[in-house]
């Protein structure tokens, strides 16, 4: 009978204790998560429109650039 009783007392303080841990480990991991992947979105979206920004402005550039050019070069070839 105080077999019983202390097994059972025991894997109910085993398992209470497996639930806490579980409980507080997904409420630590899951706002580090979140904080880290919005970070890291937020980081690679800001880089990416950075990126897209300066090579579309320098093949913008390059561009006008090379038409200024070749219209003078019309205008004073004519």
């Amino acid at each position: 009978m105080v077999a019983i009783i202390v097994t059972r007392f025991t894997t109910h303080v085993i398992a209470v204790i497996i639930a806490r841990l579980a409980a507080d480990m997904i409420t630590m991991i899951i706002p580090g998560l979140t904080a880290n992947m919005v970070a890291m979105i937020v980081t690679g979206l800001t880089a990416n429109v950075i990126a897209v920004i300066v090579t579309g402005l320098t093949t913008h550039v390059i561009a006008m650039i090379i038409t200024c050019f070749s219209m003078v070069a019309a205008a004073t070839s004519i």
